[in-house]
């Protein structure tokens, strides 16, 4: 029997108990005259009892105070003296009143049973069970308790009682993972041709094609035709494109190599989520399901070489995916809750410092993309909402592992939301900001903040606008506004094939030492209300994917041009399309070539960044299109300017590269010409050698060298002619 069975037995007796005790409450009751007079009531009672306690056991279920069967505020303790049952006491003492002091978890400790290592309970077994006041509290001491050095014999060992439990029930036949050469799963990287990969899913089919840019084809990846996926819901990309990963409904699939080959299986039922760290090390699992009290493992931590659950989180109430946040180089895991920031070290997934940050109010955050910063955001929740309560909206930056916090520009007004978009180098943070100005009235206030300089600068930009969406580049330095336009009475139109839109792109702009945020420009009377940026900040495409909107399927090819003789930027409309059905538009990792996808017809359009179309095909039972995505990689600026003066001397490279297949047919005139040539030169050196080696047979035959001009007699006839008169 496990611990876990163990303790349900004890804690399900006096749950008997309690049910005993309201039976037997009525002769606690003033019911002793009525019973004296007649004896048949006592029984009457009990049974009325009975019948209350069934009554509230069903229809106030919600009211029951909650048994915990999971028992997740215990921590399983091993390694312990195993000791009498007169040394029991001073035992628990020591660990209760120096240990867990010394720890500074015994404000949390409630209660600590030893295990036995018989039914006499004349000497312990060198266990026990203690018991918290939460989860989050055992989580906190397992940690701080685990491996602790008791003396020099005793050294303790400790997890909670999920982890323990886990532990001693893992299966004993284990499948490791196949575990590929660093060299095979990212051979795809190393294309000479620089060309890019996308997945096709057919139901149970996957297609893994490289794109022919130049060709205007696509090519077969696979050493086979395609591969079998059977039990695939749907398919996603590791973070740098390493793994194919297929969710299933059991857990998720990872593959990889040249021809796919399964990694490894990752066991967690109705799995909907994952995110890799950046390193691709670790993945982050959650199954989506809303807070459960039955399920323990909502979120799992994974190791990825060894498919191995390195931790376990149950969900929140009020949980979205998003509250975990990995850092840059994949050293930390954040987690958020409404009063709390977790930080927790990898690999060992343990909790850094032993403890958690108080932040009230958190609502937000965001890691900078080449250091250890956090920036958090506070500010009003649904609760707070709701109750009509004043919070304080605050932004701030935190630095671990010092925690030196970095306040940011004072916000007056109450904040309904915010989100954060770091800079591809980490100079500068922009946050978007949803401003609550009346019950009913908010606005949108776009904030940037300056981190490469001694104090932080702060500009800001504030929108009344309706804006329907906002969308960042992936640089971090242009922001997109699709605001939607009023009728002409100022009203929004009833009718969502009468709705038009404005796109808005506001660009961050470096001038001097200073921070703006300048306003572009805008394209107006647009069908198009989402924004899709390509990877270099510079070319975006405007769709409209909304299936129950008659303008579906419209797309707007657009690029921010520079201006003459000017550091400010145009936006520049290049070319219209439409795609019947339009289910979604997905850039390539380069930001060459984007994909207009329908499930519905079974179509999927490719484009370069002008709107041309490149290719395009119709697939039967058509479920996916996903571009393969590559490692992002930041020049630093120094780099980045030399390329650019260097560009001529590094294109004409590569432009003779690019001629050669787009001259295909050029190229292969003259190869075949040259060919020929090296052909008849060949055959003409085969016949001079039998020429040479003929020499000797033809001097006998002839009495003479044709070479040796001794040998040779010319004869010259005259001819002479006279005229007679």
């Amino acid at each position: 029997m496990c611990i876990r069975d163990r303790y349900q037995r004890r804690v399900h007796g006096e749950i008997l108990d309690i049910k005993k005790g309201m039976i037997d409450l009525v002769r606690d009751l003033n019911f002793e005259n009525e019973i004296k007079k007649n004896p048949a009531l006592e029984k009457h009672l009990k049974a009325v009892a009975d019948e209350r306690w069934q009554e509230v056991s069903v229809q106030d279920e919600y009211k029951q105070p909650y048994l915990n069967s999971e028992f997740d505020n215990y921590v399983v303790l091993t390694g312990l003296p195993k000791t009498t049952s007169e040394k029991i006491a001073m035992l628990g003492k020591v660990l209760t009143e120096k240990i867990f002091v010394k720890l500074q978890i015994q404000e949390y400790f409630t209660n600590l049973q030893f295990g036995f290592s018989d039914n006499s309970k004349s000497e312990t077994d060198g266990t026990a069970l203690v018991e918290f006041l939460t989860p989050e509290n055992a989580k906190q001491a397992a940690e701080a308790l685990n491996n602790f050095q008791l003396d020099k014999n005793h050294k303790l060992l400790a997890h909670t009682l999920l982890d323990y439990d886990q532990i001693t029930q893992q299966e004993s036949n284990f499948t490791p993972p196949n575990l590929l050469p660093k060299s095979d799963l990212q051979k795809w990287l190393l294309d000479p041709g620089f060309r890019d990969q996308f997945v096709v899913k057919q139901k149970t089919k996957v297609f893994l094609h490289w794109f022919n840019y130049l060709e205007k084809e696509t090519q077969n990846a696979l050493s086979i035709d395609y591969k079998s996926i059977n039990d695939a819901k749907r398919l996603t990309w590791s973070r740098n494109g390493t793994y194919l990963v297929a969710i299933e409904e059991e857990g998720f699939t990872l593959y990889g190599g040249e021809s796919l080959q399964q990694i490894a299986f990752y066991d967690h039922v109705g799995v909907k989520k994952l995110e890799f760290s950046p390193d691709e090390k670790y993945v982050l699992s959650f199954n989506g399901t809303m807070y459960e009290i039955d399920n323990a493992e909502n979120y799992i931590v994974w190791q990825v070489g060894t498919a191995e659950r390195i931790r376990t989180f149950k969900a929140q109430q009020n949980d979205t995916w998003g509250v975990f946040k990995w850092s840059f180089d994949s050293q930390y895991l954040a987690k958020t809750t409404e009063d709390t920031l977790s930080i927790y070290e990898l690999p060992s997934m343990h909790l850094f410092e032993k403890s958690h940050i108080k932040v009230s109010n958190i609502q937000s955050i965001a890691w900078a993309p080449d250091r250890n910063i956090l920036a958090l955001a506070c500010h009003q929740g649904a609760k707070e909402r709701e109750s009509n309560t004043t919070i304080q909206s605050r932004i701030s930056l935190l630095e671990i592992p010092s925690k030196r916090e970095t306040k940011w520009k004072t916000i007056p007004w109450q904040m309904k939301h915010c989100s954060f978009q770091w800079e591809e180098r980490g100079k500068f943070l922009a946050a978007h900001m949803e401003r609550i100005k009346g019950k009913k009235q908010t606005s949108d206030v776009i904030q940037v903040g300056d981190l490469h300089k001694k104090t932080l600068e702060v500009s800001d930009l504030e929108q009344t606008e309706r804006i329907k969406k906002i969308s960042f580049d992936p640089t971090g330095k242009k922001v997109a506004l699709s605001i939607l336009e009023l009728d002409p009475q100022g009203k929004e139109p009833t009718s969502s094939a009468l709705h038009r839109f404005s796109i808005n792109i506001i660009h961050v702009a470096e001038e001097g030492n200073t921070l703006n945020l300048r306003d572009i420009g805008r394209v107006t009377t647009r069908l198009t209300p989402e924004v899709y940026w390509s990877s270099s900040g510079v070319f975006f495409v405007l769709a409209n994917t909304d299936l129950e909107n008659p303008n579906l399927g419209y797309i707007e090819f657009c690029s921010l041009k520079p201006i003459a003789n000017s550091p400010f930027l145009t936006i520049e409309s290049i070319k219209q399309t439409r795609i019947p059905y339009l289910t979604a538009i997905e850039w390539d990792a380069s930001g060459r070539f984007v994909c207009g996808f329908s499930d519905k017809n079974g179509t999927y359009t490719i484009f370069n960044a002008y709107g041309e179309q490149l290719y395009r095909d119709v697939v039967q039972d058509l479920n996916q299109f996903l571009w393969r995505p590559r490692p992002r990689i930041v020049l630093p600026v120094e780099k980045e300017k030399e390329l650019n003066n260097n560009f001529n001397k590094f294109a004409k490279k590569y432009e003779e590269h690019d001629d050669r297949i787009v001259n295909a047919a050029k190229y292969e005139e003259e190869r075949r010409r040259e060919e020929m040539k090296k052909e008849f030169l060949a055959y003409m050196e085969k016949k001079r050698s039998v020429w040479e080696s003929a020499k000797d047979e033809r001097v006998k035959l002839r009495g003479f060298d044709e070479d040796n001009m001794s040998d040779v007699t010319i004869e010259e006839i005259i001819e002479s002619e006279e005229l007679i008169a």
